[in-house]
């Protein structure tokens, strides 16, 4: 047979194949030069052409690697390279080196057994506690006063400690998404110790269905509503002082430009707002014209405004009173004024791909090889990019925050919305990168990344959002304490002595201060925030956290000396 050799482009032969041989013994020709045989349908390797048709020399042998013939002192083989002094591998090491070369590659796992049990159990237990800390934190609304749904439904019972009609009780509903939360949190607690893999996975899923299907069944079992107290008392009227040195307001001097832009605010806060003015001295009370002309341009009627004068001992204090009631309510939705019947497909695909996210990459940085991890996650990723490019209400939410920063009717809300929709999407890019055939360092990179961003879009999104409803209730709560004290000391009149300070004091005894009025506003409702984030949150972690245990199973030991 005729042998062509081809070699960096350029072309050899023919040569037969004795003497493509001994060129190759002589090193003429090289193993890896490519090779052609006449009605060969491609190039090979000349050490494969020459072992094919092996001729060999008079007293030679073939090397047993690849056949290629050698001289009878040859001892490495130029085709191959082998060793002809290595002594031959044994039966039982090639059947062992074959079944090796057959085997699939197995991707190595990302934690060890103690790493990655002690890691789930400590998400588990952190789920337990935030369920927990939900049920016994107390509800503080703008009254500043504590009310502890625990205690009220089971110690309190129908008793009212405030004037007024007696609270309305707690009913089996709202007792039952009181009560679950706290159930489940201490369940979920003692798994984290005592159980592991799909025994675990299947109580806490179960748990979670059993919540949310109550609550869809029944929707009083599903608002997460508390009875809170309340400050229903009327708003006090707005109190200025006429004396001979101008108009005073809130123990200030104040100018009648301040004091028209001051009840323009209070207008639209006020659907029927009420003014007193008081002179310090009967022929003072005439230079109120002033003050009634800039009230009536704002919008205040003239019946709502009464001049008087300083009624000194005779202190009215009525007005000025809190009035406590009890009420229930969920405090979270109507504060962020959101309605959640308003929203069905959204808290669907909000649901959807929650679950769907944090099931595909908390078990993928457990199980890099799982496929339905793979697919939980790109059925997540791809719900969440539709849940934030989705037209709601004849607008996307995306162009709904972006509209929300630019035109200036929402900063705050803007910027959370926008931080957790970025956080989101980013989340679902992970979810696209993270790939079955990437390295292993990047699926584990990808895999905590996508859950990270997931589950802090959620903080990120509500904390500017709630920081605006407690900065704007501790001012609500700060000026009206402020309006209280004031429409008290307005019939006090002038402090000259010790006497009249201790009077006032006696005086103001029950009225918040300022001071104290915005401190427990920002304290009750911070508590607020963190009771119904741990509340709703953990509730919401509870079916995901159930499945992730479920796809990931019982961790088997590394070695022995788990195992004693």
């Amino acid at each position: 047979m005729n042998i062509h050799i081809s070699r960096d482009g350029q072309q050899f032969g023919p040569y037969t194949l004795e003497d493509a041989q001994a060129h190759l013994a002589s090193g003429s020709l090289l193993p890896h030069d490519l090779a052609w045989v006449d009605g060969a349908t491609e190039w090979r390797p000349l050490s494969e052409v020459v072992a094919g048709g092996a001729v060999l020399p008079v007293g030679g042998v073939a090397c047993p690697k690849c056949q290629a013939p050698l001289e009878a002192d040859q001892v490495i083989c130029m085709a191959c390279g082998y060793n002809l002094d290595d002594p031959a591998p044994s039966t039982e090491e090639i059947a062992a080196a074959e079944a090796a070369a057959a085997a699939p590659v197995s991707i190595p796992m990302p934690f060890s057994y103690e790493d990655e049990t002690a890691n789930r159990s400590a998400f588990v237990n952190s789920i337990g506690w935030a369920l927990i800390i939900g049920a016994i934190l107390p509800v503080i609304a703008d009254a500043g006063e504590w009310s502890i749904p625990l205690y009220d439904m089971w110690v309190k019972g129908e008793g009212n400690e405030f004037d007024g009609p007696p609270p309305e009780s707690y009913k089996w509903q709202t007792m039952f998404g009181c009560i679950a939360p706290l159930v489940a949190g201490a369940v979920t607690c003692v798994l984290a110790t005592m159980m592991h893999g799909r025994d675990r996975g299947g109580i806490l899923l179960s748990l979670g269905l059993l919540i949310f299907g109550v609550g869809m069944v029944i929707p009083e079992a599903g608002r997460f509503e508390a009875r809170a107290i309340w400050d229903d008392a009327n708003a006090t009227p707005t109190t200025f002082v006429v004396s001979e040195s101008g108009i005073r307001f809130r123990e200030k001097d104040i100018e009648l430009t301040a004091l028209k832009d001051h009840m323009e605010s209070v207008r639209k806060t006020e659907s029927n707002p009420k003014v007193i003015i008081r002179g310090e001295k009967e022929d003072t009370a005439s230079g109120a014209q002033a003050i009634i002309t800039a009230c009536t341009e704002v919008g205040v009627p003239r019946a709502n405004i009464d001049v008087t004068d300083i009624r000194g001992n005779d202190v009215d204090k009525d007005k000025a009173m809190p009035n406590f009631q009890h009420r229930f309510g969920n405090l979270f939705y109507e504060k962020l004024g959101f309605k959640p019947s308003d929203h069905p497909i959204t808290l669907v695909l909000f649901a959807l791909s929650w679950i769907g996210v944090i099931v595909g990459m908390k078990v993928r940085s457990y199980r890099p090889e799982s496929m339905v991890a793979y697919i939980f996650g790109l059925a997540g990723g791809a719900l969440t990019i539709v849940l934030w490019l989705m037209p709601v209400a004849g607008t996307v939410p995306l162009m709904l925050a972006i509209n929300s920063l630019t035109s200036g009717a929402d900063y705050l809300l803007g910027a959370g919305l926008l931080l957790m929709i970025i956080f989101q999407l980013g989340a679902a890019a992970f979810c696209f990168l993270n790939q079955r055939g990437i390295r292993p360092s990047l699926m584990k990179k990808y895999s905590n990344l996508g859950a990270t961003l997931m589950l802090a879009s959620v903080m990120v999104g509500l904390t500017p959002v709630w920081g605006k409803v407690i900065y704007e209730n501790s001012n609500r709560q700060t000026s009206l304490a402020e309006d209280r004290q004031w429409y008290v000391k307005s019939q006090l009149g002038r402090v000259y002595s010790g006497y009249d300070a201790k009077y006032q004091q006696q005086q103001l005894k029950g009225l918040p201060s300022p001071r104290a009025a915005r401190i427990g506003s920002v304290f009750g409702w911070l508590l607020v925030g963190v009771k119904y984030a741990a509340w709703i949150g953990g509730l919401f972690m509870l079916i995901p956290l159930g499945i992730i245990e479920l796809l990931c199973g019982q961790r088997e030991p590394d070695g022995p000396a788990f195992m004693q």
